[in-house]
């Protein structure tokens, strides 16, 4: 049995010397060097999320020109050609070609005419006087304009939030395989000092093997937290909207400044979030949903008028005009339009208690992002605290060990010890950025 001890931690030796070096030669350069501020800034201009926020704003804006267009008048023109001996289309066809005659009154050629040709151009021209429907759709686009301006910035802060938590995952998978490696370093200082003191006969082979599987663990873990930093490389290209294989060099975050008074942040949050914005004028579009359904109740006046050119032949025509005025009104419409009036009203009601929740969802956002930001900073404060005494105490143990007064597993738990603190403190520090972020988000800075 004891034979087969020094076999197992050499197989394990070998197998990860083969496996670490070909993961290492996988991975790429360190790449361009890359900040929060620029990782933010970035995918507020470039994320898909906002490209589409903007080809939305793009047709918002269409919409708008769209509804001008109804106060603006309406000309068509039109070339038409028919020939026939249908009795009511060759005597209208003779009298706007002004060819009538006294012989066409002959009832032979008014019951049974001769075939004819009519080439007819028309110049139409029709204005709206007065419509109170297209005032409240121009009112309308230009709202749904405006709550397109809100979701385009509501899109912005989202991806730069969104990769502001790309960035601290990053930054915290790549701080986990640097301890790992600095731990996988340590592990094999151990079993060099486990080796000696087994060639020494101070310790069994069974403390070699011990150690070796926790060479091994730290390894493990190495890959572990190196493959987690691909994939959150990859998460953070995709929310800068930059091609998934960059490559970047993150800077470490500076030192979170204190939060400032929650009082002070929701205050701010309901003045500038764009969400409670946009809740704000999709109230102001019920509203004018209510006010379109309304001018259906009032008369319509329209303007029309036309020039034509009428002929036997393309070449020879003669000229008309006509111009008159339409006013329309709606008597009865089987009341479908009341109960759109109905409808429209309560969609305005619920429009008000929806931007009420938004502004209650608000206040809580602000509210959970300031605690987990002041919970983060403590945890770290914490965790560094844990780190010094984790340390301290591996030194001691060591020391222990190569005094012979402590055993291989106390080195190994003292090593696991240092290796979880470093653990927990960087995914503090990591929390803590990504806690500011939403935070900054949550104000609607």
């Amino acid at each position: 049995m004891t034979t087969s001890l020094p076999r197992l931690a050499g197989l394990t030796t070998l197998f990860v010397s083969l496996v670490i070096p070909a993961i290492h030669a996988q991975q790429p350069g360190p790449g361009e060097p890359l900040t929060l501020v620029e990782a933010m800034a970035r995918a507020g201009r470039e994320a898909a999320s906002v490209e589409l926020a903007d080809l939305g704003l793009r047709q918002a804006r269409l919409q708008v020109s769209e509804a001008r267009a109804g106060f603006l008048p309406r000309v068509d023109v039109s070339e038409a050609w028919q020939r026939g001996d249908q009795p009511v289309f060759a005597f209208g066809s003779l009298l706007a070609q002004r060819r009538f005659t006294a012989a066409d009154f002959d009832v032979n050629r008014l019951t049974r005419p001769d075939p004819l040709n009519n080439f007819r151009a028309a110049v139409t021209v029709e204005q709206t006087l007065f419509d109170g429907a297209l005032r409240a759709r121009l009112r309308m686009a230009r709202l749904a304009h405006a709550v397109s301006e809100r979701q385009r910035q509501r899109s912005e802060r989202d991806a730069m939030t969104a990769a502001a938590s790309a960035y601290g995952e990053v930054l915290r998978f790549e701080a986990m395989r640097q301890s790992a490696e600095a731990a996988e370093a340590a592990a094999s200082a151990d079993l060099e000092r486990a080796e000696r003191r087994r060639d020494a006969g101070l310790v069994t082979d069974a403390d070699l093997l011990a150690v070796s599987v926790h060479l091994a663990e730290v390894r493990a873990r190495r890959i572990g937290a190196a493959a987690e930093e691909q994939v959150a490389r990859a998460e953070l290209n995709l929310a800068m909207g930059a091609p998934l294989d960059s490559r970047f060099m993150l800077t470490p975050v500076a030192e979170v400044d204190p939060a400032e008074p929650l009082a002070g942040l929701e205050t701010e949050a309901l003045r500038a979030r764009p969400d409670l914005q946009v809740a704000e004028l999709r109230r102001e579009l019920a509203e004018s949903a209510v006010d379109q359904v309304r001018a259906t109740f009032l008369p319509q006046v329209v303007f029309r008028g036309g020039l034509e050119w009428n002929g036997g032949n393309f070449g020879q025509r003669a000229q008309s005009w006509v111009i008159g005025t339409e006013v329309r009104l709606n008597v009865f419409a089987g009341l479908a339009d009341r109960a759109q009036l109905a409808r429209a009203a309560v969609a305005r009601q619920t429009s008000d208690v929806r931007a009420r929740e938004a502004a209650d969802r608000v206040r809580l956002e602000v509210r959970a992002a300031h605690a987990r930001v002041e919970a983060a900073r403590a945890t770290v404060t914490v965790a560094e605290s844990a780190i010094d005494q984790a340390r301290e105490g591996q030194r001691i143990v060591r020391d222990r060990y190569d005094g012979g007064l402590a055993d291989i597993v106390a080195v190994l738990r003292a090593a696991e010890a240092l290796l979880d603190a470093e653990a927990q403190a960087i995914a503090a520090r990591a929390a803590l950025t990504v806690h500011h972020a939403r935070l900054i988000a949550a104000v609607g800075r």
